[in-house]
């Protein structure tokens, strides 16, 4: 395994990317897709190798100010769950999170469902990392201000397919839509679309709507 190199910066995953796809003989040009946390990425890669990037696709991303916009409310749930992901980190070699899961739910009939899913929701150390430099890579990708006439399309997801508990759903969807606009804004070619029927996890979902099509 690649040893993980700290912080983990945009910057550092630009690097790596880029000599990742230039050992492989890809030298562009590119059209950079990123999604989440990782349209920071690109931002950032676009910025460092401009020669090597003729397009971008930022997919639901992550904008470098919204800690500091969303609700209080909201804060305090992300940092609630980053809180849940350390300790399962920790417990699930013992087996511990499947017995909590078990006894938790299996009054539903979802035990097994929960169960299966649990070691997928504990993130690699790389992604854990990332979440523990997210200050100092904000940072870094609030500094790169526009990326000039570069041809950028920005998807979103339906505000109606992503709820948060309490009051909650309307304030922060409310607000990363607005995000959304401002990173179309990015580019002079810029342009945003808000994906119907999706989800953050807009790929996934929309694959399964497709499967689901009867030809």
């Amino acid at each position: 395994m690649i040893p993980v190199r700290v912080p983990r910066t945009a910057k550092v995953i630009a690097e790596e990317l880029h000599t990742l796809l230039h050992n492989a003989g890809i030298n562009g040009p590119l059209v950079l897709v990123g999604h989440s946390l990782g349209g920071m990425d690109a931002r950032m890669f676009a910025s460092q190798y401009p020669s090597e990037v003729v397009g971008m696709v930022l997919v639901d991303s992550s904008h470098p100010d919204q800690d500091d916009r969303f609700p209080p409310e909201a804060r305090k749930l992300a940092a609630a769950s980053y809180y849940v992901i350390r300790v399962m980190q920790f417990t699930l070699p013992v087996g511990l999170p499947r017995l909590l899961a078990s006894r938790s739910v299996s009054a539903r009939g979802s035990a097994g469902v929960l169960r299966s899913l649990l070691p997928a929701t504990v993130p690699s150390p790389r992604f854990r990392a990332e979440a523990a430099a997210q200050k100092e890579n904000s940072a870094q990708v609030r500094a790169l201000t526009s990326l000039g006439n570069l041809p950028l399309v920005v998807l979103s997801h339906d505000p109606d397919k992503v709820r948060f508990p309490g009051n909650l759903s309307e304030p922060v969807n409310r607000e990363w839509g607005k995000m959304q606009e401002e990173l179309a804004h990015l580019s002079s070619n810029g342009s945003h679309l808000v994906v119907k029927g999706s989800g953050h996890d807009i790929p996934i979902d929309k694959t399964r709507s497709r499967s689901r099509c009867h030809w």
